[in-house]
């Protein structure tokens, strides 16, 4: 036993720490949830091939509220809100990276670890960085 009461966690009973939005569940959700965007846009994509559209109407004010929502601004809310929940994961992939490489067996120079500043670089420019530094 340790001072605090728990348990010392040595060798190859210690577990690593991750950050919520990094853990193995939320990745693998965020998975699915891309594989089931392109399925339903592969859907629509397909439907809107072989019957020349997904949605016909002769005025757009024939159509009930609801389905012109469900068609014109469902999908730009849904979007929103996973672009939220996908800059949470990169963040946090960001944030994380300097710590992961300090905790190493061999450790991490400065440059490489507590001076990286990803969340704070231009974003397209992110991965050549990143691929410049190893």
């Amino acid at each position: 036993m340790h001072q605090t009461g728990r348990p010392k966690l040595t060798g190859r009973h210690a577990r690593a720490w991750y950050p919520p939005a990094l853990r193995w569940g939320n990745l693998v959700f965020t998975a699915l949830i891309c594989w089931a965007f392109i399925a339903v846009l592969q859907y629509y994509l397909h439907k809107s091939q072989t019957e020349g559209g997904v949605i016909f109407a002769a005025d757009i004010n024939s159509l009930p509220l609801r389905r012109s929502f469900a068609y014109l601004y469902l999908p730009t809310v849904i979007a929103v809100f996973f672009s939220i929940f996908i800059v949470w994961i990169d963040h946090d992939a960001k944030r994380f990276e300097p710590y992961r490489l300090m905790s190493r067996s061999y450790g991490a120079r400065g440059d490489e670890s507590l001076l990286l500043h990803y969340p704070f670089d231009f974003l397209p420019m992110v991965p050549f960085v990143a691929a410049k530094r190893g």
